[in-house]
């Protein structure tokens, strides 16, 4: 019988080896199926193009961050009333934002008012361009990311030397 830590060797390896040799979006996927490594780089792209599904599925393979998750959803409304969908935006206000805000009301009310108004920029000023406001956002989710204990820890890989040698005489 294999010992957890030996398989947990062999994903780092393995982990390595395509990173090292270009295989990033298989490294992503086996990062996230081992929970082993989460790629803020590879997280913060997806927040900064606003795939924001792609994004949640990502997250969600380490922890279910709620404030993070919440802040995306928001945002992911904010940029359908701005791109003037406002069933999508309801959509997404019914099915995704309103379990994170049960019980207040009045966050509620405020985001609800916002699909009656033709700019969104009228109520919050401080909303500019949809790139700023992402790295805004990309901000503050780095900020929860690095303090959060069940992420933190999965931010870099160990590195190994000699990963082929490492590789042969762990498969020999």
């Amino acid at each position: 019988m294999s010992s957890p830590n030996l398989h947990r060797e062999i994903h780092y390896l393995v982990l390595q080896y395509l990173n090292e040799h270009g295989f990033e979006e298989s490294a992503y996927t086996l990062g996230r199926e081992t929970g082993l490594y989460f790629s803020l780089n590879h997280f913060e792209k997806m927040v900064l193009e606003g795939k924001w599904d792609e994004a949640e599925n990502y997250l969600s393979g380490f922890a279910l961050v709620k404030e993070i998750l919440f802040e995306m959803k928001k945002q992911k409304y904010l940029e359908a009333l701005d791109n003037n969908e406002r069933d999508k935006a309801m959509d997404i206000l019914i099915k995704e934002i309103k379990v994170y805000i049960q019980g207040n009301e009045k966050l509620m009310k405020d985001l609800s008012y916002l699909l009656m108004v033709d700019d969104i920029r009228q109520i919050i000023p401080s909303y500019t361009d949809v790139n700023s406001i992402r790295m805004k956002l990309m901000a503050f989710i780095k900020r929860v990311i690095l303090g959060h204990p069940l992420l933190s820890g999965k931010l870099n890989l160990p590195f190994i030397e000699n990963i082929h040698v490492c590789l042969a005489s762990t498969f020999s």
